[in-house]
């Protein structure tokens, strides 16, 4: 089913509620960039954004999806590569 409502403490599929802990790394990661794509802010914001999404991969030992973010926020911000060299070297 689809997340009905979500807060701090966890999200609500139907009347059930669920931990965040329930949810794999990747599929947070996947959440996050879907609300980056969706907001109207600068391509900096955006770039830093995508940025975290990639560190926070990296430091999930997803390399794959972190290596993806990381060339998205680059693609909207080149200065989010010095970011990721110094929060992330290698990704």
């Amino acid at each position: 089913g689809d997340i009905t409502s979500a807060d701090a403490n966890g999200f609500r599929v139907g009347n059930k509620q669920h931990s965040w802990s329930e949810i794999s790394s990747g599929t947070m990661a996947q959440v996050a960039a879907w609300y980056v794509g969706t907001d109207s802010g600068s391509n900096k914001k955006k770039a830093d954004d995508l940025a975290s999404v990639a560190i926070f991969c990296a430091m999930n030992g997803n390399s794959g999806d972190a290596k993806r973010y990381a060339a998205d926020a680059k693609s909207k911000d080149s200065s989010a590569a010095t970011t990721l060299q110094k929060l992330a070297p290698g990704i």
